[in-house]
This record gives C-alpha cells, structure tokens and sequence, in this order.
C-alpha cells in the first residue's frame, strides 16, 4: 500500500490516530521498504500538528476521521476509517502482495516521535533499529512477558511508552490489548474480561486507576511498569495495597528509546528495612551505564551527591531530526545529558528533579519533587505542584499549588506545619494556592512554566 502511494525509501509518514492494529501493520510495512513513521500526538492543537508535520517533512498522513481537521492542506490523507476507494482499508485490500524484502540496517532510523515540547517548539527524536534492539533486550529482561502473557497497552501510541511497551509484547509473542482511549474504569474492565497479566501505566494512571471504585478482579496481574513521571510513596503504597506487589518502577526518556533503568518488585518494600528504596528510579539494565556529573564542569561526582544524570546505552537515540546543533548539545562524547538531577547511591539512581525546576532558596538547593513528596503524603491532596517564585530575601522561595481530594477542605497555614514537621525550613512552601486541575500539556506533561509565568512577569532573571 504504501508504494501505491508513491513513499519511497527514507520517506516520512504521518500518523493521527488512536490506538489501532493498522498502526502496526503501517510500522511493520515501512520498516520492510525504508520508510519512516512518524506518529503525532492527537492532543496537540491544529497549529501544533501543522508544526510538527511540516518539521517532519512528511508527505503522507494516515489518519482517524476525527482528527482530520488538524491535517494541514496539501499533503496526501489515507483515512483510517474511511468507507472509500481512498480509505486505509480499501487501499490496503487493493494493494498487490509485493514484499519489498527490505532489510533495515541497525542505525537506520525505525520511528520519529517528537518530544513533548514543555519549552518551545518539540523535536524530532530519531529512534533506530538498533535502539529497538537493545531496548528489546532489556525491557524483556525485566518485564518476562511471555507467549501465555496479555499485555494491555494503555498509553498512545505517540508515546514511547505506548509503541514500545505494545512492541515488547509483540517480540514475545503474547497477546496484546489495545485500549483505544485510557479511562480508569476502562482499564479495570479490560483486566478483567482479558486476564491481563502485565501494563504499562504513567504514575497519574496508577493514582486513578488505584481510587476508581469500578469492582474488578485483578488477581490475573502479575506485572505493572510504571514511569514517565514522579510518583509520590502515598500513591505507590495505596496501589501496593490494592494490587499487591506487582509493581516495577522504569526510567527512561524518548531519547532512551523508553526505559532503561528499572526498580525491580522485590525493591518495593513500604514496611521494610529499605523503604527508601520506593524513591530511587531504580538500578540500570545490562547495556547501560550511568554517572552524574556538574552541569557546568561536566566533572563525575562521587556517590551520594546530586548532579546531571548522564546515560550511555545503545537504547540512545540517533540525535534531533534536522537540529545538529540540538544533538550536539545533548551529548557528551557518547554520553547523554538528561537533564534531570539526581544521584547514584550503592548502584541505585535517584532522580530529584528536573535541572530546569530546581530552586535556589538562600543558597541552597531545594528539589521540587522533594517536596511534592512531602506535601502529596498529605490525606487530602490529590495533586501537588511545587515552584520557586521571587523572594526579596533568599531570591526564591517555594510555594505550592494543591488540587485537594474531592469533599476535603484544608487551611495554608494547616498545609505549611504540615511541611514544616517534615522538611528543612529553606524547602517548605512559604504560601499555598489552591486550584481545581493542575496546567498540563497535550502529553499529560505537568507544565510547571505556566505556574511560574505570573511571579516572574517583568523580570530579567527566572531564577
């Protein structure tokens, strides 16, 4: 089908679409004559898809009916579901049974995913064949699905943890369930009715899915990866209690081909001599090695301080489609900057926030996602988001926006001694705002910028 549309090898084509089989007939079809998918995230605005589209340099866009309003004019449309001559069926049913016997070679490019974009425009993530590869050979090592398992596949595929969790299902041979649109109650059900052995979910799934009151039996689960963001102890202790533990922690990046370094079940112990382990992202696979370094001098520092994560694996991408510069700047030699600061401790990672998000509060360094930690512990918050905002004092000080559980109601003064009983003085919020939703992005992404935007209007400095 795709030669009877003219894409040659090295060719971009777009996909807007749901969760679908096409998609992987699509990605297995261009991977046999060189072609190139680039699947877009459904969420994003029409501005934001003729962005990324026209970034991509793609041709041809393979769509679902309902988001053909974001498909800029001029390129070529194949309609998932379409009833014409010119829909993905027909085309597909018409098309001659040639096998291009294409062999892709390993640093040949096997998907294009384009980063969430928190700060300016996203970019086009180059992920090759020897990247699926590797992050095949690890994730298998770690999640042991099998032919007897039934994976739900419950993120988009637009996502990294979507295409790649759906595609280690598939290189075992299990049976694989495609939840078309991810509600809480949904997912249950699908458990249920399927046996679903082994899932994927992003930590704001694993809260939602673990309070939603839908009766299920979940006793088939024997596995639940979990990743993409923080999680809080309160969230992941309350899921333990619910669904046993089954649970794995992954740390990864779109960069990474997906998750790299995994906190293994047995590490999940709430009650137990190494409870601290439930903060750690996490010791790395085989074919990856971590160090952390000073961000300015790029020296390695010494277990137990934080500093930049860096990552060398071969799951690392192969750069920023059309952005050299970009690439450049993201490698150190051949290793990957992340980022996100963290340490190492006795061979475990601990991921403490993002460089970006730190704040300094009277020379000190305060990790927002420490605190969100503390503050989340609360019973009546249901969300937390820690900034730094100006302090004529210290410089920053942090403050915090809380979405509180449904009927609940708390003071800021109640919330600030809450976090004074468990926090050095410089890391509690200073003032407490609270709000129905928290800004996301069209990923899920928390979009902390928009939080920050109003204390920093007029002034030179964000920090």
């Amino acid at each position: 089908m795709l030669l009877s549309l003219g894409i040659e090898s090295g060719d971009r084509v777009g996909f807007l679409g749901r969760k679908c089989a096409e998609f992987f007939e699509l990605l297995f079809g261009a991977a046999k004559m060189g072609a190139v998918v680039c699947a877009v995230n459904w969420r994003l605005s029409a501005e934001e898809v003729a962005y990324v589209l026209g970034d991509s340099g793609a041709a041809t866009v393979i769509a679902h009916a309902e988001f053909l309003y974001a498909v800029p004019a001029g390129l070529q449309i194949v309609v998932l579901d379409g009833e014409g001559n010119d829909s993905y069926p027909a085309l597909r049913d018409a098309a001659p049974n040639l096998d291009p016997n294409g062999t892709p070679a390993p640093d040949d490019t096997w998907l294009q995913l384009y980063s969430s974009g928190t700060t300016g425009h996203p970019k086009g993530v180059l992920i090759t064949y020897g990247n699926l590869a590797a992050f095949l050979d690890a994730g298998l090592d770690v999640n042991h699905l099998a032919p007897e398992s039934v994976s739900l596949v419950a993120l988009p595929v637009f996502h990294i943890g979507g295409t790649g969790w759906a595609m280690q299902g598939l290189a075992s041979g299990a049976t694989i369930v495609l939840m078309r649109e991810m509600t809480p109650a949904g997912a249950l059900r699908l458990v249920g009715q399927h046996r679903v052995t082994h899932s994927l979910w992003v930590p704001t799934m694993v809260q939602m899915i673990t309070v939603c009151d839908e009766p299920a039996d979940v006793s088939s689960i024997e596995l639940i990866m979990y990743g993409a963001a923080p999680i809080s102890d309160t969230t992941l202790i309350e899921a333990i209690e619910r669904f046993g533990n089954v649970f794995v922690g992954a740390y990864g990046l779109t960069e990474t081909c997906g998750p790299l370094v995994f906190l293994a079940a047995q590490d999940h112990d709430p009650s137990g001599p190494r409870s601290h382990l439930l903060r750690s992202a996490g010791r790395p696979a085989l074919n990856t090695e971590l160090k952390v370094v000073d961000p300015a001098t790029l020296e390695e520092l010494p277990d137990g301080t934080d500093g930049e994560i860096l990552i060398r694996s071969p799951q690392v991408m192969a750069g920023y489609w059309g952005l050299s510069g970009a690439t450049a700047s993201s490698m150190v030699d051949d290793w990957l900057r992340t980022g996100d600061i963290g340490n190492l401790q006795d061979g475990y990672l601990y991921v403490n926030d993002r460089l970006k998000d730190m704040i300094i509060s009277g020379g000190e360094n305060v990790y927002p996602a420490e605190v969100e930690n503390v503050v989340a512990a609360h019973p009546a918050v249901l969300e937390v988001a820690i900034i730094g905002v100006p302090h004529e004092k210290w410089g920053e000080t942090p403050i915090a926006f809380v979405v509180l559980r449904a009927g609940e109601t708390v003071t800021e003064g109640e919330f600030i001694a809450f976090g004074r009983e468990r926090l050095a003085g410089f890391k509690c919020p200073t003032a407490v705002v609270f709000c129905d939703a928290l800004p996301r992005n069209a990923s899920g992404k928390l979009l902390k910028r928009e939080l920050r935007a109003p204390y920093w209007e007029g002034l030179t400095r964000r920090v």
